[in-house]
């Protein structure tokens, strides 16, 4: 969602699920902000950051998970736009 007329600011909310098979799966559910210093539409480099909150599971793989942990974690991003 862009919040700004030049189309240079962007919020969003994301949902990552990271399934692995002999580790415990990793959730991650965050807010972010990201600004396209050429605009969003344009070549060239980004900068965000992104509130989370993560949740690990703990135990062994193939589902035998039994607890899991949550924390917040604040996320830091950039990169460039092709």
């Amino acid at each position: 969602l862009s919040i700004s007329e030049n189309n240079k600011n962007t919020i969003g909310l994301s949902y990552t699920r990271l399934i692995f098979i002999f580790s415990p799966d990793v959730t991650f559910k965050s807010v972010n902000y990201n600004h396209y210093f050429n605009g969003l539409n344009k070549k060239g480099w980004f900068l965000g950051a992104s509130l989370a909150l993560v949740e690990r599971e703990e135990g062994g793989g193939f589902g035998g998970f039994e607890e899991s942990e949550e924390e917040t974690e604040f996320l830091l991003s950039y990169g460039y736009v092709f």
